[in-house]
Formats: C-alpha cells, structure tokens, sequence
C-alpha cells in the first residue's frame, strides 16, 4: 500500500524515522508550528531504554517551550552533582546545582526515560505514529522520497528525517560504510525501587574508581537509577548482579546495595560505542538527528539534550526556510560543532574516570588544584539553547 501525506499546497511532507525521544521531539515542535508530518517506528511497542536520563538547562528550555513541565513534575531537581574517589572516598568534585540554577535560569533534572518519551507521546495525536514500521529502502524521486517498509507499506515524503538512533537504519541506507567506533567501556545499566542514603539524596553521584566508575541518582521518590561502566574486556554480555558485585566489591557501600537489590531482569549490559564525525547528516531528501548523526557515550549527560536540540533547531530552520532542503544542510552548518564537540568530550571524560596508576593521582591533584577542569566539560553545553 502507498501512501502520501496530505498537506497543505505550500506545505511540506515530513516523514520521521523513529519515535525516540529526538523523533518526537521533531514532531511535537513541527505540529506547533503548524507542519505536517508523520512518525514511523520499527518497534511493536514504544519502550524507553536505559532507565534514567539527565535532563541538563540546554535542554530543559525546549522541553518547557513544548509544554513538558509536567515530565519535571514527576523527575528529581537535582541539588548537587558530585564525583568521589572511590578508592579513598576523597570529593573530587561537588557542585551545587542552586548556583548553576542562578547561572542558566535552570538546574539539572533527572527523570525517567519513559516519562519523558510518553509526555512527548501525550502531545502529538495519535494518528500521527505508527508502529511496526521497520525501514526497509528510501528511494529518490526528483525532490520526494519513496519509502518501503518490512511490512509492504510504502510511503512519498518531501523530507525524510532519520532520528531512529545509534543503531540507525536511515545511516545504514544513506552511508552503509559508516560504523559505530567502541569505546573499549561496557555500561550495564538498572533501575530499583530505592531511597538513597542522605549523602546521595537529591544529588548526581559518580564514583570514579580503576578502571570502573559508577554512577547513581534518584529519577522519582521511588526509583533509583543506576550505570556501571567498566572496561570491555572485565565484564560479559551474560554478567550475573552477584558477578558485577564482585566486581565493585571495593566501592563504598551503597553502591554494593544498589547492584545487589537490583532484579537481574532489571539489568541492562551494552557496549558503548560512538560515532567519529560524519562528513554529511543530509543526503538527497533525507538528513539525520541526534544518535542517528553523532552518537555519544553517556558520560556528559547531554545524549537525549542533544538530540532534543536538534530537533528544536531542525524544526525552527524548516518553519523559516522556504525550501525544507536548504533546512536540512542549514541544519548542520549549525549544530555539528557542538554536537561533534560533545561526542569528543564525552569519551575523554569517560576516559579519564577511569584510570589508574599516576594517571589517576595526577587526576586528583589537578581537580583538587582547579575544580574548575571537571565543571568546564561538564556545563560546556548547559547555554547553547
């Protein structure tokens, strides 16, 4: 079955890949400004992977400016974002999130993946997602593409937009020789009914250690989520929670009860991987957005604020540009910088949350010395929106 959008005679079609969170995103800024479009999902059921997020002021502006107060409502403000020495116990960084409050008008929030996917979800009208849509080719025709799916469905858009994620099929059609680089770290990831101790209550606690580091913050006053990150080589695809125990037997003790409680069907393990710089986000009709054109360890905290930045600036250029095309290169001519900067910066400081030896006595002494080389990577990016 064929389908084309119906539009507008001066209005565009816009055709999503992926019902994540920079997808819908890109929808529900699209519909306020009174765009077109449709979103296409491989999955049978919208489930948020991953747990918990951060949701830094770069990104907490958009989302407020779509409407989304309601996901704060239900996430943690944030008081303090801290990394201790785990080996020592040492503070090797603690910053108070009030004063990043009365520096960017916002403070950082944690919520729940899912609470956040299904907010966006609760603003767009249904009709406007499909499920079980799993990209099959996209096939130029003259300013439109064609689009099949698995299931037989094809579709006609003016522009296609691939915001299907770090494993994005869109990618795979559009530059088949691009790969996602590993970073040599594998995070196994979970989510626990928990209160934290006092001294972790309301705050973003990363443990640094050798070669490990862990990290936990509340997403509710009921759940706490919590990343381990070790080296790919230290931990299996099959990791039992009594075998990552073990392996943070040295860590400070509510990191031991975190992984302990955790059901072992709660337990995520995957290997991060990012993306070196791609030369192109666009090709013909076709651009991508956020992990689909620069995916990023999780070690900044800006994955999901990326990929909501995106989608803000994506919509805001196709609302303003009278050729969705000229959007599309616009688009990244913008965003790359930072995007790329933020990919780079991640994986430098993942590294250095995990080494060893001098290495890790030099790191102490310099963030001792100049707190301000950790909050410098950290809040980069908290004013880009």
């Amino acid at each position: 079955m064929q389908r084309r959008i119906v539009a507008p005679m001066s209005s565009p079609s816009i055709i999503i890949i992926g019902a994540g969170i920079g997808g819908l995103t890109l929808a529900r800024t699209l519909l306020l400004h009174d765009l077109h479009i449709e979103v296409y999902e491989a999955q049978a059921h919208l489930q948020a992977p991953g747990g918990g997020l951060i949701v830094p002021p770069n990104s907490a502006r958009i989302l407020e400016r779509l409407g989304l107060r309601s996901v704060f409502q239900n996430g943690v403000s944030l008081r303090r974002m801290q990394i201790i020495d785990a080996v020592n116990g040492q503070a090797l960084y603690v910053r108070d999130q009030h004063e990043v409050e009365r520096q960017q008008g916002r403070g950082l929030w944690a919520v729940s993946r899912s609470v956040l996917q299904a907010g966006l979800l609760e603003k767009l009208p249904p009709e406007v997602l499909s499920l079980q849509h799993r990209l099959d080719t996209v096939q130029e025709r003259g300013h439109e593409s064609y689009l099949s799916f698995a299931n037989r469905r094809h579709v006609i858009g003016d522009l296609i937009v691939g915001a299907d994620g770090a494993q994005s099929r869109t990618r795979e059609i559009l530059f088949p020789h691009v790969q996602l680089q590993p970073t040599g770290q594998t995070a196994v990831r979970g989510v626990l009914p928990a209160r934290l101790p006092a001294k972790y209550e309301q705050s973003f606690t990363e443990f640094w250690g050798v070669g490990q580091r862990f990290t936990c913050f509340p997403i509710n006053d009921r759940e706490v989520y919590w990343h381990a990150v070790l080296k790919s080589g230290d931990v299996s695809p099959t990791v039992t929670i009594p075998q990552l125990a073990q392996a943070y037997e040295s860590f400070p003790a509510p990191v031991q009860a975190l992984i302990q409680e955790t059901p072992q069907a709660a337990m995520i393990v995957t290997p991060l991987r990012d993306l070196s710089p791609l030369p192109e986000w666009t090709k013909g009709n076709v651009v991508l957005l956020g992990d689909a054109a620069h995916a990023t360890s999780p070690n900044l905290g800006q994955g999901a604020a990326q990929a909501i930045e995106d989608a803000a600036t994506l919509a805001d250029l196709i609302a303003t540009e009278s050729d969705v095309h000229q959007a599309a290169r616009r688009f990244q001519q913008r965003r790359e910088h930072v995007a790329n900067a933020v990919v780079a910066r991640s994986r430098q400081m993942g590294q250095l949350g995990q080494v060893g030896g001098a290495g890790r006595w030099f790191r102490n002494m310099t963030l001792k010395v100049n707190p301000d080389l950790a909050r410098s990577r950290i809040e980069a990016f908290y004013d880009e929106r």
